[in-house]
């Protein structure tokens, strides 16, 4: 009786003491992963940009496909309408199924030694701080399947990967590895493979992607899984033998991919040199343990000592599976934040002494009750996805959202872009003031400034700095913006300095990636020289369709061979490129105008500056200026058959049918090598280039 009441004392006194381990552990992690929750404002802009149309209804510019839907709208609530306190909630429940993990594998109190060693592996950013929520989930499912297996068990692990595929599909192919696992499990213990359990884990988990599929079929007509294009990047460079991810013109890296679809290609390319792909994903994995030294061993030692059996077998093929998917494509760090949560409890469980599992009841209802509380947010995933199409085109849908929600920061930049869009930018400031002071992003408050620079004051703009650190995209469009506004208000030396601060933003860009990935250096010189033309980021460059009497643009003038291998490298360029895309809004037209005559002035001897500056003034209206300056033109370019193009639509235009029609033959005899602008010719001058 004496030993029966000690060892109950003895339970009790384990009990409580792994209760309070398990409460530390949580609110410590709670609070420390809050603080670690850091996600950089591009991307943050990037999935609210497809996550609040979905939420409001509204229409979308960008593909709502390009991320999986989920993870669109868990920006939405964590980055607008829910804010810090759903991104408390959000830590909460990492530290809480990380704990439950812990104790459904050893005991709370493994999560005490856990704890620091994931805390300490490094910040986490979105998606990969929710994504790492589904996997301790999805883990802790798959140890209780262990503890219990049955049809019920392999039901809720199912459920648990099919919903996370709605935020990632990064557990995409986790289903049939495990089918194989269960079935050498049981071969191994002279046993036959449950085939309900097997049936339903490969089955179950694409059932929840019907409504995603459905979905897009209706947007784009044809038949997408996963992410529409977002993976593209990493499986093309990864097929190329790449390490790190690649932003920018990577399709510059990729021969003959053209309009193929990626995946083809990319196999393709993997088949053709299947040697050169394994060395890649050899030097990844080397990579990612260099990102990790102490913890991945730790974690492999563990499995090891567990001879990779029991619960922190599953744990160890779990991490094996995070690592391995990865490493197929080009990585980068953030990829691996879930990896390095189930990596800390394999590490922690070689730590500390193994002892029979306390708190698996307690540990299994909370995996139960999340997984009823991730169901909900998947209904209302597919609620959200089925009623899109009806509501983003029903009429007036915009305009009942901005009623609706008229505090909504993302709503309101989306109203003062669309007025900026339409040359409207005094109407446009207001609501993009409102939004910057509302969101806060350093984004939101420079398409501030550059509203009040196409509305006559450029002082703001010229004046302002992003109030944090930001990437390179975002400084360099900053100078570049500008460049645009100091060249408009004539001072050209400010413009150059803030052009050749744009240069070398984007050259330690490129440095930057070259440090971080030594073994892309090859790749990255040919980025570097490839360039990024689309340098004003959301102001497309161009000259667009031919010269009309209705304010069309003309046709962008063949390009001479550059001496300079990309456009960044040219400041006068890319200000000459930009005063092209800001000739598209009417309400800007003169301030093109402006920057091509100053540019035109400094190079007085270039017929093609002197032609564009032209091609401006006749958009604005000044029909005798733009007469002057291509017959300028054209005076000093004679072979520049856009110039004579232009100058016969002109004359076309003021009745003087005879001129037209001898610059129409000329344009036609110096571009009788051009299909594209022989049609130009006949269409600008109805033909009379060959009427006698």
């Amino acid at each position: 009786m004496t030993s029966d009441s000690a060892r109950r004392k003895a339970r009790a006194a384990w009990l409580a003491l792994s209760a309070a381990a398990a409460f530390c552990a949580v609110a410590v992690g709670a609070r420390a992963l809050n603080t670690l929750l850091r996600t950089d404002e591009a991307t943050q802009l990037d999935y609210l940009g497809l996550g609040e149309p979905l939420w409001h209804g509204v229409p979308s510019a960008a593909a709502i496909g390009w991320h999986m839907p989920m993870a669109s709208l868990a920006a939405s609530v964590l980055f607008d309408h829910g804010g810090p306190r759903a991104r408390a909630w959000l830590a909460a429940a990492s530290a809480a199924a990380f704990v439950a993990l812990c104790a459904a594998v050893h005991s709370p109190l493994l999560a005490l030694a856990a704890l620091p060693l994931w805390l300490l592996s490094g910040p986490q950013s979105f998606p990969q701080s929710a994504q790492t929520a589904l996997v301790l989930l999805v883990c802790g499912l798959l140890v209780e399947r262990r503890r219990r297996p049955g049809i019920a068990a392999a039901s809720a692990l199912a459920a648990a990967v099919g919903a996370s595929l709605l935020l990632r599909s990064t557990l995409a192919f986790l289903p049939p590895l495990l089918a194989l696992a269960w079935t050498l499990d049981a071969r191994r213990r002279g046993r036959r493979p449950d085939g309900r359990e097997l049936a339903i884990v490969l089955a179950l988990p694409y059932l929840f992607l019907l409504p995603w599929i459905g979905f897009n079929a209706a947007a784009t007509g044809r038949f997408v899984l996963f992410e529409n294009g977002q993976a593209d990047s990493n499986v093309a460079t990864g097929a190329l033998g790449l390490v790190g991810t690649v932003e920018g013109q990577w399709r510059t890296l990729c021969p003959g991919l053209g309009g193929r679809p990626v995946l083809l290609w990319a196999a393709g390319q993997v088949l053709s040199h299947p040697l050169r792909y394994a060395a890649a994903v050899a030097r990844r994995l080397w990579l990612v343990l260099g990102w990790n030294p102490l913890l991945l061993p730790l974690a492999a030692a563990g499995v090891i000592r567990s001879r990779g059996r029991g619960a922190v077998g599953d744990l160890g093929l779990a991490a094996a599976y995070l690592l391995g998917v990865h490493c197929l494509m080009t990585v980068e760090w953030t990829y691996f934040a879930p990896l390095r949560a189930v990596a800390a409890v394999l590490a922690a469980s070689l730590l500390i002494p193994a002892v029979p599992p306390a708190g698996a009841e307690t540990a299994a209802r909370f995996f139960r009750c999340a997984l009823a509380a991730l169901l909900l947010a998947c209904a209302a995933t597919w609620e959200r996805l089925l009623r899109y199409p009806s509501a983003s085109r029903a009429p007036g849908a915009e305009a009942r959202a901005l009623a609706g929600h008229g505090g909504d920061f993302w709503l309101l930049h989306r109203e003062g872009m669309e007025l900026l869009a339409q040359g409207r930018f005094r109407a446009a400031v207001p609501p993009l003031s409102r939004a910057a002071s509302l969101a806060g992003y350093d984004r939101y408050a420079l398409d501030e400034r550059w509203a009040e620079a196409l509305a006559g004051n450029p002082n703001p703009l010229l004046r302002w700095n992003p109030a944090r650190p930001q990437g390179p995209a975002l400084m360099r469009r900053m100078l570049l913006l500008k460049a645009s506004a100091a060249s408009a208000a004539a001072a050209p030396g400010e413009a150059r300095r803030f052009l050749e601060r744009a240069r070398k933003a984007a050259a330690a860009a490129a440095f930057a990636r070259q440090a971080a990935y030594p073994l892309d250096s090859a790749a990255t010189s040919r980025l570097r020289r490839a360039g990024d033309e689309s340098f004003l980021g959301s102001l497309p460059a161009g000259l667009g369709a031919s010269l009309r009497a209705g304010g069309q643009e003309p046709p962008p003038r063949p390009r001479a061979a550059a001496a300079e291998p990309s456009l960044l490298s040219n400041p006068w360029e890319m200000l000459h490129q930009s005063a092209l895309a800001l000739q598209r809004y009417p309400a800007a037209r003169g301030l093109a105008c402006r920057m091509l005559a100053f540019l035109a002035a400094r190079q007085p001897a270039s017929g093609a500056d002197r032609r564009d500056l032209a091609v401006c003034e006749f958009l604005q209206g000044d029909r005798a200026a733009a007469r002057a300056d291509l017959e300028r033109a054209v005076g000093l370019d004679p072979a520049d058959a856009s110039a004579q193009l232009s100058l016969a639509t002109l004359l076309s235009l003021a009745g003087d049918r005879a001129e037209a029609r001898r610059a129409c033959r000329s344009a036609l005899r110096l571009a009788e090598s051009d299909p594209g602008v022989t049609a130009a010719v006949y269409d600008a001058c109805g033909g009379a280039a060959g009427a006698d």
